[in-house]
């Protein structure tokens, strides 16, 4: 099911796409993965009053089948044959068989996020009020702004609800959430990275392949093995073809553009939250470019951070500045305010006084004491440090060829504005907030910035001295061996990397079978609480309360208020009696009865429990307890 699952919305995105795009254009390539976006930027236009008013699922999947349909069978009627000439590209190849393949599932520590999705999909197919049930817990929930605008995740249920309804399987939500995206993401990813190499020459097909590889390595372990989640999603797709959008857009200035970029826009934010921050801040970036050409339409870049400008009034709950956006929008209309605006920004002294923002963040930070800890970055010194040699590269082949292209440009300029040590803690602080600052980095690792940006500096050594251009070979052959070597130690080195692995479901079997214990047992122990600190059973049914924990290996969890589970059944190889009766004490507080931990970690905590239990479940992986406390 999933293949034709991916099918449809191979059909879909590449009707759109071709709507969008003619025969002779060489974006043309790109028509599936922006017609996805663009796709689900219509679909968001409708689910933004179904948000906000919380309305049924009938309604959600209503709407989109009316969406949905039509395009589909336009889709059907514009395919060709040639649409399908990503089979013919080893760029997809490789996908298949890192995602498919080398990377099947990252320990469940590190994944947390499928707890939350996952439920949330299911509870969103079929309620009477849409994001009111936490999906990592069960209970009435006041849905986080974050999550309450995703239309991605609306689509995804509409999905699950159709498959669900034909099969009714424990492993619904895994094949049209999962496997469906993940193949659809990687026919995706795979023509983005031939469309980069099409779209910007380039030539030399074994540096083609090698920076291509790298690229791919580069974007994460983490994300690449869950590239359907949201926030991945964008990265991988989203920020690639935005900005080779925005490119298109400065060398043409056509209106068509403009409307594509926006449509984007509200197809991004429906995906991603954080989606928000990095539209504005790659259109700022090349707002300054139109600054340095002398070449600037100001009511463009107003239409283009439209769908920023209505996602910022439903974020911030300030629905009074929509007020505020319109009648902007009106004013600009007019010409002479336009050319007025223009002629201001056009100034050289405007262009200058720019460069001084970063100065000014940073002494505000200094100011206001804010973090300037390297905790806000969430990455390894490595990282930066790769930055910062691409933007000494890009300013040294700028001194010697006199110009400098645009994706240079952009990286530079995003680099000095938002993504330094010394912007940092004013704009994680109100811009973006620390926990998802690091997001940043979707832009200065995209596959677009890798490839073009890796291309240009070699083609400038080609031409010298023989030894250069090894000696950059070899450089990136080194970046290649580390990050094959942090795959590698995610996955064939790590002791939880799973042997037995359900491929079809990107699931290890025992976390498989562990859930369908639960489904099979739904009835029998409805509604009871369940305690984990590395699975959910929410994932396979939703007849169950939850207390899960995302990082229980992270220090910062045993100063929570229930450590007591952390302890007692994580970190259990030194505890005591008073960790056994904190840990009772827990479980009476949240009336739990079903806990869930590691078969290697049994032996210590039945030496100590004095209460009444009994073992409901066991396999190589975990164990199951029942308590009778009451």
């Amino acid at each position: 099911m999933f293949i034709i699952y991916a099918f449809i919305l191979f059909v879909i995105s590449n009707g759109i796409g071709k709507i969008l795009f003619s025969k002779k254009e060489e974006l043309k390539i790109l028509s599936v993965p922006v017609g996805f976006i663009i796709f689900m930027g219509c679909l968001q236009l409708g689910y933004y009053p179904m948000q906000f008013f919380q309305v049924s699922s009938t309604i959600v999947h209503i709407y989109t089948a009316i969406i949905s349909v039509p395009l589909f069978i336009y889709g059907i009627i514009k395919i060709k044959k040639e649409d399908f000439n990503f089979l013919k590209h080893y760029e997809f190849y490789i996908l298949i068989i890192l995602i498919f393949g080398i990377i099947k599932i990252i320990p469940a520590t590190d994944a947390g996020d499928d707890s939350f999705y996952m439920p949330l999909i299911m509870e969103n197919a079929q309620t009477d009020k849409i994001n009111s049930i936490n999906p990592r817990n069960g209970w009435e929930w006041n849905v986080d702004e974050f999550y309450k605008y995703q239309g991605y995740y609306l689509f995804q249920s509409s999905m699950y609800r159709l498959q669900n309804a034909i099969f009714h399987l424990t492993s619904d939500i895994f094949i049209t959430f999962r496997t469906t995206m993940s193949l659809f993401v990687i026919i995706s990813f795979a023509l983005i990275l031939y469309g980069i190499k099409s779209i910007y020459k380039i030539e030399n097909k074994k540096i083609g392949i090698i920076i291509t590889i790298l690229s791919i390595l580069l974007i994460g372990t983490l994300e690449l093995s869950h590239l359907y989640w949201g926030s991945n999603l964008i990265f991988i797709m989203g920020i690639p073809i935005y900005l080779i959008l925005l490119e298109q857009y400065i060398k043409n200035q056509e209106k068509k553009y403009v409307w594509i970029i926006t449509g984007m826009g509200f197809g991004l934010n429906a995906i991603a939250s954080t989606s928000l921050f990095l539209q504005t801040f790659i259109i700022f970036s090349f707002l300054v470019y139109s600054l340095k050409i002398k070449k600037i339409k100001i009511y463009d870049y107003l239409i283009m951070m439209l769908p920023n400008f209505i996602y910022a009034v439903l974020f911030l709950q300030k629905y009074w500045l929509m007020f505020l956006v319109i009648l902007t929008y009106i004013i600009f209309l007019n010409k002479k305010v336009q050319e007025m605006v223009e002629k201001i920004l056009l100034k050289d002294i405007i262009y200058k006084l720019i460069f001084i923002l970063p100065l000014i963040l940073f002494i505000i930070g200094i100011i206001l004491k804010l973090d300037f800890s390297w905790n806000i970055y969430r990455v390894g010194y490595g990282t930066l440090l790769a930055n910062v040699l691409v933007v000494l590269a890009i300013i040294y082949l700028y001194i010697k060829n006199k110009k400098i292209d645009i994706p240079q440009f952009i990286f530079l300029i995003y680099f000095i504005f938002f993504f330094n040590p010394f912007v940092a803690p004013f704009v994680s602080e109100f811009l973006t907030s620390k926990v998802v600052y690091y997001r940043l980095f979707y832009i200065t690792k995209s596959p677009f910035m890798i490839i073009t940006i890796f291309y240009s500096i070699y083609t400038y050594i080609k031409d010298k001295k023989k030894m250069f251009t090894y000696a950059y070979v070899i450089g990136i052959g080194l970046l290649i061996i580390r990050y094959g070597a942090i795959l590698g130690s995610y996955t064939f080195l790590e002791p939880t990397y799973y042997t037995k692995y359900d491929y079809i479901l990107r699931e290890d079997i025992d976390s498989k079978n562990l859930g369908e214990f639960f489904a099979k047992n739904e009835e029998k122990y409805k509604g009871q609480v369940v305690t984990s600190m590395y699975f959910s059973p929410r994932q396979y049914s939703l007849n169950y309360y939850a207390n899960t924990y995302r990082y229980p290996y992270n220090e910062k969890y045993l100063k929570d208020e229930k450590d007591a589970y952390t302890i007692f059944l994580y970190n259990n190889d030194n505890v005591t009696q008073d960790d056994m009766y904190n840990f009772k004490n827990a479980m009476h507080k949240d009336k739990t009865k079903i806990v869930v931990t590691y078969t290697n970690k049994i032996q210590e905590m039945e030496k100590w429990i004095d209460f009444n239990f009994s073992k409901i479940y066991q396999n190589e992986t975990y164990a199951v307890y029942y308590f009778d406390l009451y």
